[in-house]
């Protein structure tokens, strides 16, 4: 099995490509990752990382 991968971020060309990979997923059957980065600055933990 085939798996699609879509890097998430805030485009609207990231829309389309979600919504590309799984309409083409669903139709051969495939599967679909998705890969999201978050900037450290807008990662909360609740704990110091000591960096």
């Amino acid at each position: 099995m085939r798996k699609f991968l879509v890097v998430l971020d805030d485009s609207r060309e990231c829309l389309n490509a979600m919504r590309f990979a799984a309409m083409r997923a669903a139709n051969t059957g495939d599967g679909v990752e998705i890969l999201a980065v978050i900037p450290r600055k807008r990662l909360i933990t609740g704990f110091a990382s000591g960096t």
